[in-house]
């Protein structure tokens, strides 16, 4: 196996790709200092085996950290085998904006329950839940000639989920903020 100047196997000259090499995180790493302008939340850094390193920010040695200029994170730029490097920056206003927004579009337990039991055999719960086409299906046979409205009782609570989680994933998306703290309580 080829190596790089720091004595990291080089697996792009190699030619190939030895999977127990790339995850290997018995390597020191150089350490990082904290980045981020003041005003600025961290998330703390996560380790691990498997997890990709985060070059955080401008003066670090990465090209393209450092095009972004001083004090602005680049994206993240993955190494194979290492623990994110340090905290990495979060502005606050938009953690704010996109923790409203998740609340406006997250969906309540109570509010599909009642759904479910007075209007459920029309298949309304599933339009609350953003799925239109189960609806659609509910509503033209009668909740599944009541079998398919009785069963929904046991799926409930992984559709909430599920349609919860992925309004948190879209959102932090878009703000460019971790999951983790749009929607804390889904992580936990």
């Amino acid at each position: 196996m080829d190596r790089n100047a720091d004595g990291q196997p080089d697996f792009f000259r190699s030619g190939s790709f030895d999977a127990a090499a790339a995850w290997d995180n018995s390597a020191p790493q150089p350490p990082v200092p904290p980045v981020g302008p003041p005003g600025h939340t961290t998330v703390p850094p996560r380790s691990g085996v498997g997890h990709f390193g985060i070059v955080p920010a401008a003066g670090c040695g990465n090209p393209l950290a450092d095009a972004a200029g001083p004090g602005h994170a680049a994206f993240p730029v993955p190494v194979p085998g290492t623990p994110l490097a340090g905290p990495v920056p979060v502005d606050d206003q938009a953690l704010g904006w996109a923790r409203a927004a998740y609340r406006t579009q997250s969906r309540e337990a109570g509010v599909t329950v009642v759904l479910w039991l007075c209007l459920g055999i029309f298949g309304i719960h599933r339009f609350y839940l953003g799925r239109a086409v189960s609806g659609i299906a509910q509503f033209l046979t009668g909740g599944g000639f009541l079998v398919w409205w009785l069963a929904d009782v046991f799926v409930l609570k992984s559709m909430i989920d599920r349609r919860n989680l992925d309004t948190c994933l879209s959102v932090a998306a878009r703000f460019g903020v971790p999951p983790e703290l749009v929607a804390p309580d889904l992580f936990a």
